[in-house]
């Protein structure tokens, strides 16, 4: 008996640390470089493969979704304007899908201790190199390797997202203190897209029990509302101030980046639609190191057909699983604001943040099923 429940034991921590491994994948990505993530990759890749021997995964739509991720890896190695940082994107995407099929297989309430640990492990990171590097949005900027201030409050939001979604599958709600720290980190990292996505899950958090809570909170709510608002309406001015000089709202709506999407948009023929699109062919992505700042426009570009087929086929599972079904919304949601923040950086679909998209994916697929 001592035996089995050492067993046990040993069996649970080493699935513990592997899982904790995979979701601080991307802050060693970041953080240390390209290198210590492909071991990383290659630790995660070994382990999918021998539940992929094993015969673990099941059911018609992941081997089409992975059909798809094999398609794309195929046609950016193949295509003329494809690149080995896309051929390891479509890799990164397909070890994540089979990762997620797992995961959202295992005990509920270890995932979400574990999802809160990476989520406080990376507020003490935020808070550790601001004493390096200072707290300002340019000081920001030296948190990553080779990434931008907006990646900072990316990655906060979605490892958000991930422990929302992992605390409401367990436990039928949604934290209410994290969605505000996290707010608290895209204001100090001044882009527009992670404080209006991140207002946007706080807003979410604290709406999704509204109207089953008791009076006493209720009234409170309406309250808080109430006093923020006249709070806002009284240093409204010196708020616009800081925001559209200050920060990059400051640039408007029509930025580079929505330049970006209209001259694609517009450069695509029949062919194009079906192969993708050399970015270096369109002048203003050119200017940006053919960086088109916008996931979908890139997975487009390197992988044509097959992407918007992936894209397709998840989204019309999602809207089958969610519509109508007991707490679909709440993952609708979610996964909204994961794809809305992904239109701004080529940072997820395919990325490495790709399994917490996938995590949501099989959540609703595996528990809205009947």
């Amino acid at each position: 008996m001592r035996i089995s429940i050492t067993t046990a034991s040993v069996t649970n921590t080493v699935t513990s640390l592997f899982i904790l491994l995979v979701f601080i994948s991307p802050v060693i990505r970041l953080a240390a470089g390209f290198i210590p993530f492909i071991v990383v990759l290659g630790v995660i890749a070994s382990f999918v493969v021998v539940q992929l021997f094993r015969n673990y995964y099941k059911g018609h739509t992941t081997f089409f979704l992975m059909l798809l991720l094999v398609l794309m890896s195929v046609s950016t190695a193949l295509n003329a304007h494809g690149n080995l940082e896309a051929l390891f994107y479509a890799v990164t995407s397909l070890v994540s899908l089979l990762f997620a099929y797992w995961l959202a297989k295992q005990d509920k309430e270890k995932v979400v201790t574990l999802s809160l640990f990476v989520l406080t492990f990376f507020y003490l990171f935020f808070i550790y190199s601001g004493t390096k590097h200072g707290f300002q949005p340019n000081d920001i900027n030296n948190y990553f390797i080779e990434s931008s201030r907006n990646i900072v409050s990316t990655v906060a939001l979605f490892f958000q997202i991930l422990y929302s979604a992992t605390y409401y599958r367990a436990r039928n709600k949604l934290p209410k203190i994290t969605p505000i720290i996290t707010l608290v980190i895209a204001i100090f990292a001044y882009g527009r897209s992670g404080i209006a996505l991140s207002a946007l899950l706080v807003i979410i958090s604290f709406a999704s029990v509204f109207w089953h809570s008791k009076a006493l909170y209720k009234l409170f709510f309406l309250f808080l509302v109430l006093a923020l608002s006249v709070l806002l309406l009284q240093y409204i001015e010196a708020i616009e101030y800081v925001i559209f000089t200050e920060t990059n709202f400051s640039s408007g709506l029509d930025t580079p980046r929505t330049q970006m999407m209209r001259d694609y948009i517009a450069s695509l023929d029949l062919s194009s639609m079906v192969l993708g699109k050399d970015l270096s062919t369109i002048a203003i992505i050119n200017q940006y190191n053919n960086n088109p700042h916008n996931s979908v426009i890139y997975g487009h570009s390197q992988y044509g057909v097959f992407y918007i087929v992936l894209l397709l086929g998840l989204s019309l599972i999602i809207i089958r699983r969610t519509l109508f079904r007991k707490g679909g919304i709440i993952y609708a949601a979610l996964i909204f604001i994961f794809f809305i923040r992904i239109l701004a950086d080529i940072i997820s679909l395919p990325g490495v943040f790709d399994y917490i998209f996938y995590y949501i994916f099989y959540v609703i697929y595996f528990d809205n099923k009947k």
